[in-house]
C-alpha cells in the first residue's frame, strides 16, 4: 500500500510540475514596458534530416514562456510564428550566416539584435541529410553558445545556442 501512495503523490507532482512548466507567464498578458523584465534566448540547430530551424525563448524571471501582447519577433524581416512557448522560423538555409533579430516588446519599443560569424556563430557546416543510422550520433554534432550583450532584457545579454551538423568529411560512425 505505502509504494502506491508513493507512486500516486510522485504522479501527482509530476503533473503539477508539468502544468507549470507548460503554462504562460502572467507577462503575456500585459504589454511589456520595461524589457529588463524579459530574458531572451536564441537556439539554432540542425537535426539529422537536415532541417534547420531558429527558435528566440521570451521567458520571465521565473522561466516561464512570454508571448508578447502587441509585440513579435522577426528575424531578417521575417515574421517568425508563436509556438509551443517560443517563436519559431525552420526555413533557414545553408546560406545563412548573419541573423538580424528584432523583439518588438509592445505596440512601440523593440530592440534589434545582429549576430553571425563575427560574433560566434560558425555557419552551418554541411548541407544534406545524416541517412547512415550509425552517423545519427552527437558526436557528429556541433554544439556551443556565446552571449551578446549591451541589450535591454535581464542582466544586458542575449544567450545564443547553437546545435548544427559538423562537416560530412568529420563524420564517424558508432557501431
Amino acid at each position: 500500500m505505502n509504494k502506491r501512495i508513493i507512486f500516486i503523490k510522485f504522479y501527482q507532482l509530476l503533473i503539477i510540475s508539468l502544468l507549470l512548466y507548460s503554462c504562460k507567464s502572467p507577462l503575456s498578458d500585459v504589454e511589456i514596458d520595461d524589457p529588463a523584465l524579459l530574458n531572451v534566448s536564441v537556439s539554432i540547430t540542425q537535426d539529422y534530416d537536415n532541417n534547420k530551424t531558429l527558435k528566440v525563448a521570451v521567458k520571465d524571471k521565473n522561466g516561464q514562456a512570454i508571448e508578447l501582447k502587441n509585440g513579435y519577433v522577426m528575424l531578417n524581416n521575417n515574421r517568425l510564428a508563436y509556438a509551443n512557448n517560443r517563436y519559431l522560423y525552420d526555413q533557414l538555409k545553408f546560406t545563412d550566416k548573419e541573423f538580424q533579430v528584432t523583439i518588438q516588446y509592445n505596440s512601440t519599443k523593440s530592440w534589434t539584435g545582429s549576430y553571425g560569424e563575427k560574433e560566434g556563430f560558425p555557419g552551418f557546416k554541411a548541407d544534406e541529410k545524416v541517412s547512415n543510422h550509425y552517423q545519427r550520433h552527437h558526436q557528429n554534432k556541433f554544439t556551443g553558445n556565446y552571449t551578446l550583450t549591451n541589450a535591454p532584457f535581464n542582466q544586458g545579454q542575449v544567450n545564443i545556442y547553437y546545435d548544427i551538423l559538423r562537416e560530412k568529411a568529420q563524420w564517424i560512425e558508432n557501431k
